[in-house]
């Protein structure tokens, strides 16, 4: 569900189709299509953060960040005098002994409807945070791992990234036109550590993911298998080789575009993508694919 099935919106819609035929069994059912446009927007956020931290003893010594994001819990009917917690999710918990410290959160008020999408604001507040540290580290000429590593006051993560920058053969330096970055987080009763190798393209710009290493302290792992699935992918699977063509019809098989159908524009088979115009609201809509998220009709 990634949250879509918290709204409410289908069911008042087949209360009122009820009450329009009274006596009579109502089955409400919406396309794939319809669920997709009507849902609600992950809530957009602007975070600023200003810190400092010691090149003698590599440890971080002042921490303010200032976070503006709508409340989900706001739009639907919370107090707004009360701070909601979840805006400030991953800022005002966070794994790092900090000495000054402050987290403001900013409300900004918006018609445009938000939602509880998967992890909330652990994925706007993490990514702030992860990203700040990384420039205080490079700031002191530290270590990314190591710099979080000395200013943890969290002992699972602590064992989550010590087995993280072994598994990812961080010592070893990556090869010729690649580089890493490392990021942490803690949320819902998991530890997790991540190292990304990657590439970019000095021409185009585009990013190339060549290997993620993952390491994650679950607790008791209930069904490892779902977990698993959750955070990896296998480096061997290939995309499917398939010839198409421009004005030929396909049908999208994976993202946020799911079962909808569309018409080819374009094909760079270079970077193995299609544009592709797709139908939103009654209106052509150009989007770029991947082979691999699309099938023939």
């Amino acid at each position: 569900g990634f949250g879509r099935k918290l709204e409410q919106d289908y069911i008042r819609e087949a209360v009122q189709v009820g009450l329009a035929y009274p006596a009579r069994p109502v089955k409400l059912t919406w396309s794939r299509e319809q669920d997709f446009t009507q849902d609600q927007f992950r809530p957009m956020a602007l975070s600023r953060v200003h810190a400092a931290a010691s090149a003698s003893t590599g440890r971080i010594t002042a921490w303010s960040h200032r976070i503006v994001t709508p409340s989900t819990a706001v739009q639907r009917g919370a107090d707004p005098g009360v701070l909601d917690t979840g805006a400030v999710e991953g800022a005002a918990d966070l794994v790092y002994a900090i000495g000054p410290f402050q987290v403001e959160y900013i409300r900004h008020d918006t018609t445009i409807p938000v939602g509880y999408w998967r992890s909330v604001g652990l994925s706007l507040n993490t990514f702030a945070v992860e990203c700040a540290i990384d420039e205080l580290a490079a700031a002191i000429g530290a270590d990314p791992i190591q710099f979080r590593l000395n200013n943890l006051q969290d002992r699972r993560i602590g064992a989550v990234l010590t087995a993280l920058k072994s598994f990812s053969n961080w010592a070893t330096p990556p090869a010729s036109g690649r580089a890493r970055g490392v990021a942490i987080a803690r949320g819902f009763g998991s530890w997790i550590g991540q190292v990304a190798e990657i590439s970019v393209d000095a021409g185009t710009g585009d990013v190339t993911v060549h290997r993620v290493a993952t390491v994650i302290d679950v607790g008791t792992a209930v069904n490892p298998d779902a977990i698993k699935a959750q955070i990896s992918i296998s480096e061997d699977t290939e995309k499917p080789k398939v010839n198409f063509a421009v004005g030929e019809t396909i049908k999208i098989n994976n993202g946020p575009f799911l079962n909808f159908s569309g018409v080819i524009e374009e094909i760079d088979p270079d970077r193995g993508k299609l544009k592709v115009t797709v139908n939103i609201f009654g209106r052509n809509t150009p989007v770029e694919l991947e082979y691999w998220q699309v099938e023939k009709s």
